[in-house]
């Protein structure tokens, strides 16, 4: 056996431990994986999102307010990388409900999301990243979901939440991940390493859940092929354990049984290797983090490295050689590790990974030591005043800024979310899926919560992909420039191809909502890439692109860079599971209801208890700027509405065919949709259209055919042939479109509709009386043009539309009672102070004043800071 040298890394690699310098091929290649790794921590910084919000849920009506903190992640401090931050609020079916870019300074930022009374109750998810985040994989992005009550039955009564979920009957496409297909009893295998190999001690950890992926604590054992008992198992913690197995070429199954129940469940053991490694790692000792590593008999001998990764940092290379089967011991000084989940691998100088694994290296989780006095009577409507003093962990004051929420303690609704701004960057940030009440694993520093974190590590760590790109293996596609201010990104391809256009001249002209206009020419790159950097604005701005070559406009496709909001997740089991005061989740308190119109309900009883390539633009004057009113007719009754001009700037944002045609622009965006032969349904039902609160054509039939109608149709409002009449108006004349599953609603609009039949066999038009009243069975179509006048056809090769700038930001205001008489209605606000940036004194110190709601007697204070 070969002594193995550790080397403990610098940044850069300007110095090795001990001075050693590599000497043989395998050697430098080993080495040269290591260093790469951070030499691609220098050039592809990554960002982690953190979001502290003023509540844990909320109810129609109410306002979502929140403090965005952007880190480094290599050393958790504020990045001054990004400039742009990006936040979503998405409904329960994954449709983006509105989206920010919030202006970053010194990696902080604040908004907020009005929830609209009109909107479903239901679960609403928040996400925020920076756009290099994304360079990274979509599931890095910061995500919290919030149950959204109805709003209360009666005023200021918080005790009952009821979630009227959006009906059946205005059901909309579920743009969400396909969540997994759970059995009764569910059990997944992890074996240290990553595998399990033939004739070696090998740790497998399990995670064993229920039919709602919900975690499921029980025991079971470990049979052979022969059914001969090998070992047994009990869950530790969230369905969560680990057993160890020495397999010998058999096939292993585990056999549980639910607690409480006799059936029993089989679930087969990942196949068994007969070459590789073991790698086991003991984290219970408070100064070494000890590595055992064993080789299987039939592997060959060959020279292997072993990093240890933080963050996308190396700081710990080891150069070892197993030529017996006898177990290798490392003793690594967690001194030479920072806080936070180090990436363990084992790997040979092709770039083989042989085995890997995460540990939690806890130097302790900084805390700050909050001191608070509260002046208050806590009576109705009469100030309050708290008083903080803020020290660290050494008992020095914190002179920082902070983001504080104060509210009132009746109204909270529990959360399985116990994370906060240090948990979520050291430890959630890291692992793939939701992590249920991270504060757990840091609340004792015994072995039942180490050995518990370290289950969490194994059974829900990252894999080898991200390893092989960091050292060079695998490619790392940079789709993303870190954005350091706004930028206008776009491609140009050619019109019909849609080829890459190099050496293209864009040129561009951009009007700011302030009155100001910036103009320049930017040439593409080889893949037709071009980037301008604009000065920083709120709101909206109108532009022009235009292409040309030589002078000369040239036909081409503008797309823009605006396409990239990651693709909705699908909900866990505890992030939709609400736990009463006393802890347990909502299935013991949860009960569904029928509502009228057949709406889902859910009432909930809580009584109980990346640099880019940039062109500077030069600033001269802005002209008169025009903005079209739109139709809201119905709006409030529909089930789907397209912003027609933003479906539009999407398909051409993704280089995609335009249609003028209508029905062919609902067939491609509406997957209910469906024509043939003139004959339009929606969900399968006939379809009625009606553009401008006119109906028009709804049948097959020719214009002859139109007799029966004649006497109420002299302004030939209505006709027989949907197509034929539709393809009259341009997709470009269109503002909105509405799909409203409800046909009675067409009777509002056109009270002629009442007077037809359709015959539900053919479509058709008919005067017997006993056929189908249209309007009442038929689903309808709204469709509203663009007011003053028709669009003017855009020349070739330019492109007109608008650009998102910074969102404006509200401040948050509460009443103030000081000097006015007590008013006669009741102040039922569950959130009494919120503010995204309150800052201590060289002492520590700060304090805020207030108004006390009509009934609160108790706060609950949460702040959060770096």
């Amino acid at each position: 056996m070969k002594t193995p040298i550790t080397l403990i890394l610098s940044i850069l690699f300007s110095s090795l431990l001990y001075g050693q310098t590599p000497q043989d091929s395998t050697t430098q290649k080993l080495y040269s994986f290591v260093k790469n790794i951070n030499t691609f921590s220098y050039l592809y910084p990554q960002e982690k999102v953190y979001l502290h919000f003023d509540n844990t849920g909320y109810f129609l009506g109410e306002t979502i307010w929140f403090k965005a903190y952007v880190v480094t992640a290599s050393d958790l401090q504020p990045s001054d990388l990004s400039k742009v931050l990006y936040a979503e609020i998405l409904t329960p079916e994954g449709q983006i409900m509105e989206s920010k870019k919030l202006k970053l300074e010194n990696g902080q930022a604040h908004a907020d999301f009005m929830l609209k009374d009109s909107l479903y109750a239901g679960y609403y998810e928040v996400r925020a990243y920076t756009k290099s985040m994304l360079n990274f994989g979509e599931d890095v992005v910061f995500s919290r979901v919030f149950p959204v009550f109805d709003k209360p039955q009666k005023e200021g009564d918080y005790s009952l939440q009821i979630m009227k979920l959006r009906p059946r009957t205005k059901k909309v496409e579920d743009l969400r991940e396909a969540s997994p297909k759970y059995k009764s009893l569910n059990m997944a295998f992890y074996p240290e390493g990553g595998n399990l190999v033939q004739g070696l001690s090998n740790k497998v950890a399990f995670k064993i859940t229920g039919d709602k992926g919900d975690p499921v604590e029980t025991t079971g054992i470990i049979q052979n092929s022969q059914g001969q008992e090998i070992t047994n198992f009990t869950t530790l913690h969230e369905g969560m354990g680990s057993f160890i197995l020495y397999p010998d070429g058999n096939k292993y199954t585990a056999v549980v049984k639910e607690t409480g129940k006799d059936k029993e469940y089989k679930f087969e053991l990942p196949e068994t290797q007969t070459e590789g490694y073991a790698l086991q790692i003991n984290n219970l000792d408070t100064e070494n983090l000890t590595v055992q590593i064993q080789k299987a008999s039939g592997t060959v001998p060959e020279l292997l490295g072993i990093s240890f990764v933080c963050r996308g940092k190396a700081y710990v290379f080891d150069i070892l050689e197993l030529q017996e089967t006898d177990p290798l011991i490392l003793n690594i000084p967690k001194k030479s590790l920072p806080t936070g989940v180090a990436q363990i691998t084992l790997f040979n100088s092709e770039g083989r990974i042989w085995g890997e694994r995460l540990a939690f290296v806890n130097h302790g989780i900084p805390e700050l030591s909050i001191e608070r006095t509260i002046q208050s009577d806590f009576q109705p409507f009469s100030p309050v005043r708290v008083d903080f003093v803020i020290k660290d962990n050494q008992g020095q004051p914190v002179e920082s800024n902070f983001s504080l929420s104060i509210r009132d303690t009746q109204s909270l609704i529990p959360t399985s979310y116990t994370g906060n701004l240090q948990t979520d960057l050291l430890l959630s940030s890291e692992l793939k899926g939701y992590i249920n009440n991270p504060a757990y694993y840091f609340e004792q520093d015994d072995a039942r919560h180490s050995l518990s974190l370290d289950l969490l590590l194994l059974t829900q760590g990252w894999r080898s992909s991200r390893w092989k790109q960091m050292v060079g293996i695998e490619k790392f596609d940079v789709k993303h420039g870190i954005e350091n201010g706004l930028i206008l990104g776009g491609q140009v391809l050619s019109a019909v191809q849609k080829k890459k256009k190099e050496n293209i001249e864009v040129s561009l002209k951009i009007y700011y909502p302030d009155g100001k206009t910036q103009g320049g020419d930017c040439p593409t790159d080889e893949n037709g890439k071009f980037n301008f950097a604009l000065q920083d604005y709120y709101g909206k701005a109108d532009l022009k692109l235009t292409t040309r070559v030589k002078g000369k406009p040239e036909h081409t496709r503008i797309l823009l860079d605006r396409l990239f909001s990651p693709t909705p997740i699908y909900y866990e089991y505890y992030q939709t599971a609400i736990p009463t005061k006393s802890g347990n989740t909502e299935g013991n308190n949860i009960k569904i209801t029928e509502i009228e119109e057949s709406v889902d309900s859910i009432s909930v009883d809580m009584v109980t208890d990346m640099t880019v390539k940039t062109h500077q633009l030069s600033e001269v004057t802005v002209t008169e700027k025009k903005k079209w009113s739109q139709e809201q007719e119905g709006l409030n009754r529909a089930n789907v509405v397209y912003n027609v001009n933003e479906e539009i700037e999407n398909i051409r944002d993704a280089g995609d065919s335009e249609w003028d045609n209508i029905l062919d622009f609902l067939e491609k965006k509406n997957t209910w949709f469906t024509y043939v032969d003139y004959y339009t349904t929606y969900k399968g039902r006939l379809v009625i259209f009606v553009v401008d609160n006119m109906l028009a054509k709804i049948s097959p039939l020719g214009i002859e055919s139109a007799e029966p109608f004649n006497n109420f149709n002299k302004d030939k409002s209505i006709n027989m042939n949907v197509k034929r009449s539709l393809s009259d108006i341009s997709i470009d004349q269109v503002d909105k479109i509405m799909f409203v599953e409800d046909g009675s609603m067409a009777l509002r609009y056109s009270p002629e509709c009442g007077r037809i039949r359709v015959d539900p066999l053919t479509g058709l038009f008919t005067e017997d009386t006993e056929m189908m009243r249209a309007p009442r069975e038929c689903y309808v179509v709204y469709i509203y043009t663009k007011k003053g006048g028709n669009p003017i056809k855009e020349p070739k090769g330019t492109r007109s539309t608008s650009f998102q700038g910074y969102g404006n930001v509200r401040q948050f205001s509460s009443p103030n009672y000081s000097s006015v008489q007590l008013p006669d209605e009741k102040d039922f606000r569950r959130t009494l102070y919120w503010n995204p940036n309150i800052r201590t004194d060289k002492e520590g110190k700060v304090s805020v004043n207030f108004y006390n709601n009509s009934n609160c007697k108790e706060f609950d204070i949460n702040i959060e800071s770096l």
